[in-house]
């Protein structure tokens, strides 16, 4: 199984603004995370990356097992469906749960809670970050609330359309 962290920060690592504003993403959306959720078995989400995509219409992403990490109850009643999941388990019983069922690729698409939670705890095996071309000086950062050291290994850099460019790493376990 490989857990795959997706995510399209700014040049200075946030993935919002403070009043988690993201449309300077999706003005300029490369088409690659598309590609991403397609590949996916299951994907993972916090909370407000499941309001955002839920805003939108794109929830639950086609084609993928969506799960919700949330403590709100409201949420957590909702009725059980085959296309997505809300839970309060731990991101670390959620994926060995997902092991058992034989799911082969997960996708993780924040936010910085869960993707920071998820690193500190070596869940996540490669990051693919799609930069966009601005600065945003504060918000809601790419990696949050996590005190980690995690050592990266370098495996490409791409320049995509739109002036984005994409990088991945391996995480050295």
């Amino acid at each position: 199984m490989k857990v795959t962290l997706y995510s399209e920060p700014s040049i200075d690592g946030f993935i919002a603004t403070t009043d988690h504003d993201t449309s300077w993403v999706f003005a300029l959306d490369s088409g690659e995370f598309e590609g991403f959720i397609k590949q996916s078995d299951a994907i993972l989400m916090g909370k407000q990356t499941f309001i955002f995509a839920e805003e939108d219409g794109d929830f639950p992403y086609k084609g993928s097992y969506n799960i919700v990490f949330t403590s709100d109850e409201s949420l957590l009643s909702r009725p059980k469906s085959d296309k997505y999941l809300f839970t309060n388990k731990s991101p670390n019983e959620v994926i060995k749960d997902l092991a058992r069922q034989g799911v082969k690729n997960i996708g993780v698409i924040g936010g910085g809670k869960l993707n920071g939670s998820m690193l500190k705890d070596v869940l996540i095996d490669e990051l693919i970050l799609t930069y966009h071309p601005a600065v945003l000086g504060n918000g809601k950062a790419l990696f949050n609330g996590a005190d980690f050291n995690d050592k990266l290994k370098l495996v490409s850099v791409k320049k995509l359309s739109l002036n984005l460019f994409q990088v991945k790493y391996t995480v050295n376990k």
